[in-house]
């Protein structure tokens, strides 16, 4: 019989840790540590022989054939999963991976769990009876019963650390502010995610700098600096793999060994799918591009590099989700062509998924975790909107933070974008909504709200036309704020508005109704408002937006 012992193991507390800082640079290292504990650490101190090699797992090398004395079957991602021959050596890898965390990752919390497995015997599929449930059951409850970590204190004589006010025990080798033990290992593991970014991107960023600072970013002197923080997600992943486990779901080498090897090379696909459709963003980042004649790089008359940085900085990268950081002005612009370039790669993967984005657009010094938060809770509700709407499409969601941000998503668009139906009793669908947002990705027969007419409005705000006053808005600040504001007075100042500046329509949207260009509203939702409030917080990259609806 062939018994081993199953281990799956569990970073807790990621997006406090790579996130809770105002520093670029403490972000960027915090997730290359995540990265570290759950792949290179986990490769590095899993027992000999094994299947790691040099370019990731040897799908030859299997434990069944007894050659090996461990198998990595996943790692990535901030979790692992991996098969031992031995309980005891199983035991003592949790023990030296926990301790390597503890000296060279401080802050970041493992949490393990391990059941015995007959190959012969028992599915590691089998979504009702298989090990991997089994072993995630344990991961679950090992978590909520856990003593939770306190950190110590510093005394009234210790300094304490400008990021997470733990006691300082280094000085940041740059500025010479105090830092904590975890700040340290963060800001020294800056500079191998940076050299994993260069890997990862190759030729296509090599004439330019990779930032540090969010300043760096594309914040010019003298005018309100924003940052847009982009977090992507690919949809129905965990459906995915829920099939996976139905389709292989018995004992044995048959069962056993095909569902290692299917979810292996998803996970596989999926990364490299990823990787790639970052790469494409930044390509089409790059080529837009300019130089002036006086020296000066920028992205058309608005956005202008600073000392040839990169107006981008993924953070987190390499797996289904991808969170980045750009220039405010490009966050809608990125999202889009990020989730156009996904849905390409994984196509190209024989794959087919699609994802989600959520782009929080803030003040270069707002509180980067509330950022953050705000656009894993965009990409979430874009994710409702797919799941409420049939799936089988991407699409995005964003916020323009001008002010600070009090209370969650949900309560700051029924505080500023909404206004309930006196004549209906259903406080959730009764609303009126200045918003279309989540939208589409792609143009749709059946809907207006795309990402392709968010776009075509925008154009048409932008453009001139003397002869055509329908069609003549570009510079005219005073005529869209008019609009603006007949806007969220209703449809019947919006047809007034028209009437007092002659407009026939305004600029129309495909599958849209008639009385959208007439009134500016769909029953209840305004087609509008979001593309005048996006008109100072959008860029194009390459042009082609409006032919095709991609960046």
């Amino acid at each position: 019989m062939k018994q081993y012992t199953l281990v799956a193991l569990d970073v807790t507390g990621i997006q406090g840790y790579i996130f809770n800082s105002n520093r670029l640079k403490e972000n960027i290292g915090a997730s290359e540590l995540v990265y570290r504990v759950t792949r290179q650490w986990v490769f590095d101190e899993v027992p000999t022989p094994n299947n790691v090699t040099a370019n990731g797992l040897d799908d030859n090398l299997r434990i069944e054939a007894g050659n090996i004395v461990a198998e990595v079957i996943y790692a990535g991602g901030g979790n692992a999963f991996i098969l031992f021959v031995e309980a005891a050596a199983a035991e003592q890898f949790i023990s030296e991976l926990s301790l390597k965390i503890i000296s060279e990752a401080p802050g970041l919390e493992l949490v393990a769990a391990t059941v015995p497995f007959d190959w012969d015997t028992q599915p590691l599929g089998d979504p009702d009876e298989g090990q991997m449930k089994a072993v995630v059951e344990t991961l679950t409850k090992n978590k909520r019963t856990r003593t939770a970590s306190v950190p110590l204190l510093g005394l009234g004589v210790t300094a304490a650390c400008q990021s997470t006010g733990l006691p300082a025990v280094y000085l940041e080798p740059d500025e010479g502010y105090p830092i904590s033990a975890q700040v340290r290992a963060k800001i020294d593991s800056a500079d191998e995610a940076t050299q994993r970014l260069q890997e990862t991107l190759g030729a296509v960023i090599e004439a330019y700098e990779i930032p540090k600072k969010f300043d760096e970013l594309g914040r010019q002197r003298g005018e309100s600096s924003y940052i847009a923080v982009v977090h992507a997600d690919g949809n129905s992943i965990s459906k995915t793999l829920q099939r996976i486990s139905e389709d292989y779901d018995e004992a044995g080498d048959d069962g056993n060994r095909a569902f290692i090897n299917a979810i292996r090379t998803f996970s596989e696909k999926l990364e490299r799918a990823s990787k790639n459709a970052l790469e494409a963003m930044i390509e089409i980042l790059v080529a837009a591009i300019d130089e002036s004649e006086e020296g000066q790089k920028g992205i058309g008359d608005t956005v202008f590099l600073v000392d040839n940085y990169l107006p981008c900085r993924p953070i987190v990268f390499g797996g289904d989700d991808v969170t980045f950081v750009c220039d405010g002005r490009l966050g809608l612009s990125l999202a889009a062509c990020y989730l156009y370039a996904f849905e390409q790669e994984t196509k190209k993967e024989g794959l087919n998924c699609q994802a989600c984005a959520g782009v929080a657009v803030v003040k270069s010094h707002y509180p980067f975790a509330r950022a953050y938060q705000l656009s894993e809770a965009l990409a979430g509700s874009a994710k409702k909107y797919v799941r409420d709407n049939g799936d089988g499409f991407s699409a995005l969601d964003w916020h323009f933070a001008e002010t600070g941000l009090l209370g969650d998503l949900n309560d700051i668009r029924r505080r500023e974008y909404e206004w309930p139906d006196p004549n209906s009793s259903n406080s959730t669908n009764g609303a009126y909504q200045l918003y279309m947002r989540p939208i589409r990705l792609h143009a749709h027969a059946q809907t207006w709200r795309t990402w392709p007419n968010f776009v075509n409005v925008i154009h048409g705000f932008n453009t001139s036309d003397a002869e055509n006053e329908s069609l003549n808005w570009a510079g005219k600040r005073n005529k869209i704020m008019g609009l603006y504001q007949a806007l969220r007075e209703g449809s019947v100042s919006v047809r007034q508005f028209r009437t007092a500046y002659g407009l026939a329509t305004l600029p129309e949207m495909s599958a849209a109704p008639d009385r959208l260009a007439h009134d500016g509203w769909d029953g209840k939702t305004c087609g509008y408002f979001d593309p005048i409030e996006a008109l100072d917080f959008f860029v194009t990259l390459n042009g082609q937006e409006v032919q095709n609806g991609t960046v």
